[in-house]
C-alpha cells in the first residue's frame, strides 16, 4: 500500500495521481477480496459470486448490496 492512501480514498486522490489507482484499486481491493474468500473459505465464495452475479447482471448494485450478499453467504 502507498503510504497515505487507503482502498477507500474519494476519487479525487486518484484524479490528482492516476498512476496510483491500479495499484490501490486492483491490488488493494484484490487482497480484500481474497481475505473475505479465505474467512468464509473459498468454495463458499465462489458460490457468493456466482449468485451475486446472476442477481444483478445488467443492473447497479451498492456497496451495501454486496455486504448484504456476503453476510447472507457467511456462516
Amino acid at each position: 500500500m502507498v503510504s497515505g492512501v487507503f482502498l477507500d480514498s474519494t476519487m479525487d486522490l486518484f484524479d490528482r495521481r492516476a498512476d496510483l489507482y491500479g495499484r490501490i484499486v486492483d491490488t488493494g481491493g484484490a487482497c480484500a477480496l481474497e481475505e473475505v474468500a479465505a474467512a468464509i473459505g473459498h468454495d463458499r465464495f465462489r458460490a457468493l459470486l456466482k449468485s451475486y452475479v446472476a442477481s444483478h447482471r445488467y443492473g447497479i448494485t451498492t456497496e451495501a448490496d454486496f455486504i448484504s450478499a456476503l453476510r447472507a453467504a457467511a456462516p
